[in-house]
């Protein structure tokens, strides 16, 4: 089963409450039950982002681009 957390705090909160474990970014290794998997470090993932055409934030442009300059895209 999956749940979704809105923010890393409450999927934190779903894991103390034993509904399961979570893979979190490492920004959250401060949770004193945060456990790291150096097997996991070599893991390449696909991350996909996916927006509207129509938004025009400031914040997703600036998202866009950082990304883009991380991925050389």
């Amino acid at each position: 089963m999956v749940q979704y957390g809105a923010d890393n705090i409450a999927i934190l909160s779903m894991v103390a409450a034993g509904l399961g474990i979570a893979i979190l970014p490492a920004a959250s290794s401060c949770h004193p039950r945060f456990l790291r998997l150096p097997e996991l470090d070599g893991c390449e993932m696909p991350l996909w982002f996916a927006w509207r055409p129509d938004n025009d934030s400031p914040a997703l442009r600036n998202l866009i681009g950082l990304v883009g300059e991380t991925t050389g895209t």
